[in-house]
C-alpha cells in the first residue's frame, strides 16, 4: 500500500500552518513561500538552541578546570613538591582563570569574571615569586607590593576589570602604609607612586567606574602627604616648599576635574571636590608661615640641590595642567581666554614665593610701614575668602549642595584665623580689604567675562 503525500499550495489568504511537521515528515511538499520561511526559521531557533546548550557546556568545562586548577596549584604551593611543578601549578592558575575570565564574561556572569581574574592575579604573583627565589633575584615584600600594583594595573587597563584596578590600588595604598610607618625606607622606586596614581585614575575612568576613581585619588594624596610629611621630619624639606606644592597640585587637580566635567567624563565630580579640599588646606597652612614669625622655625629644613629640582618640575607641570585644562574648557566655550591666563597667574602666586624668594621681601620692602610677615599671610587670606566665596555662587549656580557647604566652610576657617586681636590693626584692615577688592576684580574678570561666554553650566549629573 503506497503513502499518501500531502501537498501544500499557497494561498495567501489562509493562515500559514506551522511547521511542526516539516519537522516530523520528511515527504510533505512545500512549494509555499511562507512555508519555507517558517521551516528555516525552526531550523534556525533549532541550532540557537544547540548552540546555547554547547556555550553552557562549555561553561561548565571552564568551571570546572578553573576550581581544579586552584586547587591542584594550593596543593603544590603548600606541599613539598618540586620547583618546576610548583612553577607549572602557578602559570595553569594564571591561564586558565584568563580563560574562565573571557567564557564567563560572554556568557554574561561578571561576578564570575572577576573572580577568575583575581586567581589568575594569584597565579602569576607566585609564578613570579617562585621564579625570583628559583634564580636567587631576593625578591622582598615590598617589591613583590609593588610588582602586585603594577601587574594588577596593567591586567585592568587590558581586561577593563574593575577588581584588577582595585587590586592595583590597594597594593598602592599598602605600599604606602608600610612607607609611612617606617616598614621600608624611602628609596628610588617612589617615582613610580604618582605615575601608577594617574594610570589608576585614567584605568578607571576609562571603563567609567567611579569607586576605583576616589580610592584611586584618597590613596595618591594620602601617599604624597606622608612623603612629604616623613621628608620635613626628617629636615629634607621645607614645610613652605611642601604646603606649596601640595597646594598647586590641588588647584590642578581641581581645574583638571572642572575640565573632565565638560568633556563629561566619569569622576569629574571626585576631582573638583578632592582638589579645592587640598588646595583651599594647603593655602590655609601656608598663610599660617605668613601670619606670625614664631612659625618660621618650622621652616628650617634644608632642601637639596635634586629637591629643588623634582620641587620645580612638580609645580612646573601642575601649572602647565592649569594651563592646559583652560584651554580644554575654552574649546567647551566654558571660559575666555582672558580668563585662562588670569587664572593660571594667580594658582600660580603660591608656589612663585618659594620658586623666587627674594620678590616678596622686596616688594614689601617697597612700602613704608609694611612687614612681609604677617601683610602676605593677610593677602593670601583675603584671596581665600573671595575664592570661597566664588565657590559657593558656583554651587548655587551648578545647583550643588556640597560645593556651597565647601565654599562656606572656607570663608568660616579664614573668619576664624583674621579674626584674632593681634591682627586687628589700622594696616592689616587696609590691606586685606584692599587684596580682598583685588581678588573679587580678578574672580568678577574670569567669570563675568565667563558667564557671558559660555554655555549652560553643567550640573554635574554626568559625574
Amino acid at each position: 500500500m503506497s503513502k499518501r503525500l500531502r501537498i501544500i499550495t499557497a494561498n495567501d489568504n489562509a493562515p500559514t500552518p506551522k511547521p511542526e511537521g516539516a519537522v516530523q515528515n520528511r515527504h510533505i511538499l512545500k512549494f509555499s513561500d511562507e512555508g519555507s520561511d517558517l521551516y528555516a526559521e525552526a531550523q534556525t531557533d533549532t541550532k540557537v538552541t544547540s548552540n546555547a546548550s554547547h556555550k553552557n557546556r562549555s561553561l561548565k568545562l571552564s568551571v570546572f578546570l578553573w576550581l581544579a586548577s586552584i586547587a591542584i596549584g594550593a596543593t603544590n604551593l603548600l606541599t613539598q613538591t618540586s620547583i618546576e611543578v610548583k612553577s607549572l601549578s602557578a602559570l595553569a592558575v594564571l591561564w586558565v582563570g584568563l580563560w574562565t575570565s573571557y567564557v564567563a564574561a560572554d556568557h554574561g556572569r561578571w561576578r564570575l569574571s572577576e573572580l577568575a581574574i583575581v586567581s589568575a592575579l594569584g597565579g602569576l604573583m607566585s609564578a613570579i615569586t617562585i621564579a625570583a627565589n628559583y634564580f636567587g633575584l631576593n625578591l622582598t615584600l615590598i617589591d613583590g607590593i609593588i610588582l602586585m600594583s603594577v601587574l594588577s594595573l596593567a591586567m585592568g587597563y587590558g581586561l577593563k576589570s574593575r577588581i584588577a584596578i582595585l587590586a592595583s590600588i590597594c597594593a598602592t595604598l599598602l605600599w604606602t602604609v608600610m612607607s609611612a610607618i617606617g616598614v621600608t625606607p624611602l628609596n628610588n622606586m617612589a617615582i613610580l607612586f604618582p605615575v601608577l596614581t594617574l594610570l589608576q585614575i585614567h584605568a578607571a575612568t576609562r571603563i567609567r567606574s567611579r569607586l576605583p576613581i576616589m580610592l584611586a585619588t584618597l590613596t595618591g594624596y594620602f601617599g604624597l602627604v606622608g612623603l612629604l610629611a616623613t621628608l620635613w621630619v626628617e629636615n629634607m624639606i621645607p614645610i613652605a616648599f611642601a604646603a606649596s606644592l601640595v597646594f598647586i597640585i590641588g588647584v590642578a587637580h581641581h581645574r583638571v576635574g572642572k575640565a573632565c566635567g565638560d568633556s563629561k567624563l566619569t569622576g569629574s565630580n571626585t576631582h573638583i571636590f578632592a582638589g579645592w579640599i587640598i588646595a583651599i588646606i594647603s593655602a590655609v597652612i601656608f598663610q599660617g608661615l605668613w601670619l606670625s614669625s614664631d612659625a618660621a622655625l618650622a621652616n628650617e629644613a634644608i632642601l637639596s640641590d635634586t629637591g629643588l629640582t623634582l620641587w620645580k618640575c612638580a609645580v612646573g607641570l601642575s601649572i602647565l595642567a592649569i594651563f592646559i585644562s583652560g584651554i580644554i574648557r575654552f574649546k567647551h566655550t566654558q571660559i575666555t581666554l582672558a580668563g585662562i591666563f588670569l587664572l593660571t597667574i594667580c594658582s600660580a602666586f603660591i608656589p612663585l614665593m618659594m620658586w623666587m624668594p627674594a620678590w616678596p621681601e622686596t616688594l614689601a620692602s617697597a612700602i613704608p610701614g609694611i612687614s612681609a610677615i604677617p601683610a602676605y599671610g593677610i593677602i593670601i587670606g583675603a584671596g581665600i575668602v573671595a575664592a570661597g566665596i566664588g565657590f559657593a555662587i558656583n554651587g548655587v549656580r551648578r545647583g550643588s549642595r556640597l560645593m556651597l557647604l565647601l565654599g562656606l566652610s572656607a570663608l568660616g576657617i579664614e573668619t576664624f584665623i583674621l579674626m584674632d586681636p593681634a591682627l586687628m590693626t589700622v594696616d592689616n584692615i587696609i590691606i586685606f580689604m584692599a587684596s580682598f577688592v583685588t581678588a573679587l576684580a580678578i574672580g568678577g574678570a574670569i567669570a563675568g567675562n565667563s558667564l557671558a561666554f559660555q554655555a549652560p553650566a553643567p550640573l554635574l549629573k554626568h559625574a
